[in-house]
């Protein structure tokens, strides 16, 4: 009887062992080597974990997870070098590192400098939105549709040696990436080489082993080329200082397309911010406001005070304001012109008549006027100019003077002047956000000729208010201007 050669019965094992192979589609990234594999996402129980026998050892809640790219390999220290316009060699020679070289995995990279990293890939792409994979989905990922503490099924040092650089095969030193076997999705060294950045929502407490504070961080997962089989485990993870560069750590990017981030209205409230920042977009709004304020007038020995009124001046106002603008996004900036229609009247909250208030010159005004508007998120600065016109009433004097009691009304005839506002906004979905601005009017008022025969003098007003707002930007990109 023959026996089987060892080597074939082996490779045999392993495929029995391990889920057929999917059939993940590989797309091109935006630099030279980077290759993405699209997943199907669905639920995913995240700590759940079974032996090669399927008996459940773990269990735990299920998270959705959406579709979505994934980086085949690590990021690479050529890929680095091209995206960041730096000299790799150069840093990690200065950093100690020994292994160098452009399939070499990235490392002494901080969670922070991968952030930066991402943002130069976000402005070199505008189909797709690049982050650090979010924990679960770096796991999911990992785990290629198993729940085995390892995607490949069998827990043994020879199968581990095919696809994970660790202490048993390694000999302390990186190796170049895509060296072993890939995952059942396509995805390679997701155990092992280099430990991965992932992104955990609020962060995780650490502890500083050096000088035994705590604080809060992130995650990296998968082992590296120093790690023994446990800490390569899908299930094994490592809470540390965002800040900190490690020499056995680096990162992979995960990607969704814009369109279908911007369709998820269940997406977290960070990553439709993170769109609104990082698009490059032209945009439309409708802006409806409701402001409360108050109003003062410069008489300059007035006419009316001539012939016995009393006049201080001044009331409360509520206005009501409606803006279109149109502009750009550029970031975390954003330039704008915009239109806008309002009316400004005596408040309702104190009546013109009431006891505790002497007798006043109201203003009724209509304004017709426009501006520019320019946003550095969460703020924003407005300056316009404007035309207004209406009537003013000038109450009666009720201090004893022998000119009879009574008001009267007059149009105004010329007015105009410049406004300015500054305020807060922030973005509720991604085409909606609110907001509250202060604004300030300095109008120049003329009057025409009253009941009384006396024709006023002009005078000034300043109309100052709080104002509070709903932005609607309209669903249209226009990218071909500017």
């Amino acid at each position: 009887m023959r026996i089987m050669n060892p080597v074939l019965g082996f490779v045999l094992f392993t495929l029995l062992i391990s889920p057929v192979s999917s059939s993940a589609q590989v797309v091109p990234g935006p630099v030279p080597g980077m290759e993405f594999v699209e997943l199907p996402g669905g639920d995913y129980e995240y700590v759940r974990v079974e032996d090669v026998f399927g008996d459940v050892l773990f269990e735990g809640d299920s998270v959705s997870i959406r579709p979505f790219q994934i980086m085949t390999t690590e990021v690479t220290q050529a890929m680095w070098e091209k995206v960041m316009g730096v000299d790799v060699q150069a840093y990690l020679d200065s950093a100690g590192v020994e292994f160098t070289g452009p399939e070499y995995p990235m490392c002494m990279v901080s969670l922070r400098d991968c952030i930066a990293f991402v943002d130069s890939l976000n402005s070199m792409d505008s189909l797709y939105s690049y982050r650090i994979p979010p924990d679960t989905y770096w796991t999911y990922a990992c785990a290629a549709g198993t729940y085995t503490t390892f995607s490949w099924g069998a827990d043994s040092l020879q199968v581990m040696s095919l696809h994970c650089w660790f202490s048993a095969n390694s000999g302390d030193s990186l190796h170049t990436v895509a060296s072993l076997s890939p995952n059942q999705w396509g995805i390679c060294d997701m155990c092992g080489n280099v430990f991965e950045w992932t992104t955990v929502s609020g962060g995780v407490e650490f502890e500083d082993l050096l000088t035994g504070e705590t604080g809060t961080g992130q995650v990296f997962r998968g082992g590296s080329v120093y790690s023994i089989a446990r800490l390569c485990q899908r299930d094994y993870w490592v809470a540390a200082d965002s800040a900190v560069r490690y020499s056995d750590c680096g990162f992979r990017v995960a990607r969704m397309h814009r369109s279908s981030e911007r369709d998820d209205a269940e997406q977290p409230r960070r990553v439709v911010l993170d769109s609104l920042l990082r698009e490059d977009r032209f945009a439309i709004y409708i802006e409806p406001m409701l402001a409360i304020g108050g109003i003062s007038h410069d008489f300059n020995q007035d006419d009316i005070e001539q012939i016995g009124y009393d006049v201080k001046g001044g009331c409360e106002q509520d206005c009501a304001y409606l803006r279109a603008g149109l502009g750009k996004h550029f970031g975390r900036f954003g330039a704008f012109v915009y239109g806008e229609i309002g009316h400004l009247g005596p408040g309702v909250l104190i009546d013109n008549h009431g006891p505790w208030i002497l007798p006043e010159v109201l203003l009724r005004m209509n304004l017709v006027g426009g501006g520019v508007e320019f946003r550095y998120y969460p703020v924003r600065l407005r300056l316009g100019y404007g035309s207004y016109s209406g009537e003013a009433e000038i109450d009666s004097d009720t201090t004893g003077t022998p000119f009879p009691g009574g008001s009267w009304t007059t149009d105004i005839v010329d007015g105009r002047g410049f406004s300015f506002g500054i305020g807060l906004h922030t973005p509720i979905s991604e085409n909606i956000a609110a907001g509250v601005e202060w604004s300030q009017h300095f109008i120049d008022l003329k009057l025409a000729e009253s009941g009384t025969g006396v024709e006023p003098s002009e005078h000034t007003a300043k109309q100052y208010e709080v104002r509070f707002f709903v932005n609607f930007q309209l669903p249209f990109e226009w990218n071909a201007i500017f």
